[in-house]
C-alpha cells in the first residue's frame, strides 16, 4: 500500500498544476474581454489602473500573474525538494530503526508509539528524521525518541525538529513540554538549550535501572537522565 504521506504530496503537487493553469486562464480572459472592449480600466477602481493605456495595463496583469507563478513555483520547489515535517498517518508504518537511534530498547520504543504521536521529516519521499510526543500529565508533555538519520545530522534538521515539536505542543493546548537525555549526549544538551530548554533535575542511575547493556557515547558511560522542561504559556 502507498504511505499517505506520498498520497498528500500528489495531491499537493495536483493542486499546484491547477492553480496555475487557473491563473493562466483568468489573466487570458481578462486579456480577451480587455481587447474586445466588454471591460474597461474603469472597472478596477485604481488611480493607477485609470493611468495606464491599455496595452500597458496587460503588460501589468502579466507582470503580476509572471511574479505570482514564481513565488508559488519557489514554494512548490522547497516543499518538492525541501524538507517536511508531518505527522504519521494512521496505518503508516513507523520507522523504528530511526526511533531505535535515539532509544536502544525496542520495548520503550513501542510503548512510546502506543502512548504518544510520532511526527517525521521527509525529503525527497525518504523519512529523514523523527520525534514523539508523549503526553504525561495535565498540561504536560514530553519530547522523545528525537532522531535525524546519520546522512543528514549537522545540518541543522535536529533543531527543526525541537522547533516543530515545541509548537506543535503549543497548538495542542499543553503548557509545559519537558525532555529527557544521557549526561553522556552532550550535543543533545547544547541542542535542547539552545531551543528554550532549561534544566530541572538529573534521574541518578535511570540508564543503569533500565538497561541491561551499558551505553557509551562520547567515550562517556550514560548513567544518568538530564531532565528539561520549557513553559509553553
Amino acid at each position: 500500500m502507498e504511505q499517505d504521506g506520498r498520497k498528500d504530496h500528489r495531491i499537493f503537487e495536483n493542486g499546484w498544476f491547477f492553480y496555475l493553469h487557473a491563473c493562466i486562464c483568468i489573466v487570458q480572459i481578462v486579456t480577451k474581454f480587455l481587447m474586445m472592449g466588454r471591460i474597461n480600466l474603469s472597472y478596477f477602481h485604481t488611480k493607477r489602473a485609470e493611468s495606464l493605456t491599455l496595452e500597458d495595463f496587460i503588460l501589468l496583469l502579466y507582470k503580476v500573474f509572471l511574479c505570482t507563478w514564481l513565488n508559488s513555483f519557489e514554494y512548490y520547489g522547497r516543499r518538492k525538494n525541501g524538507m517536511v515535517i508531518r505527522k504519521l498517518n494512521r496505518g503508516e508504518e513507523p520507522p523504528v530503526d530511526l526511533l531505535l537511534l535515539a532509544d536502544p530498547s525496542p520495548r520503550l520504543v513501542h510503548e512510546y508509539l502506543q502512548r504518544g504521536e510520532c511526527f517525521v521529516a521527509e525529503s525527497n519521499n525518504r523519512i529523514i528524521g523523527v520525534y514523539v510526543l508523549l503526553p504525561t500529565r495535565p498540561e504536560t508533555v514530553e519530547l522523545v525518541n528525537i532522531a535525524v538519520t546519520k546522512s543528514h545530522q549537522g545540518r541543522g534538521i535536529g533543531k527543526q525538529l525541537v522547533m516543530h515539536a515545541i509548537q506543535t505542543a503549543k497548538s495542542k493546548g499543553f503548557k509545559t513540554i519537558e525532555a529527557g537525555t544521557g549526561n553522556s549526549s552532550v550535543g543533545q544538551l547544547a541542542l535542547y538549550q539552545k531551543c528554550g530548554f532549561r534544566i530541572t533535575g538529573i534521574d541518578i542511575d535511570f540508564f543503569t535501572r533500565h538497561y541491561s547493556d551499558e551505553i557509551f557515547e562520547n567515550g562517556i558511560q550514560c548513567k544518568d537522565m538530564i531532565r528539561l522542561s520549557q513553559d509553553l504559556f
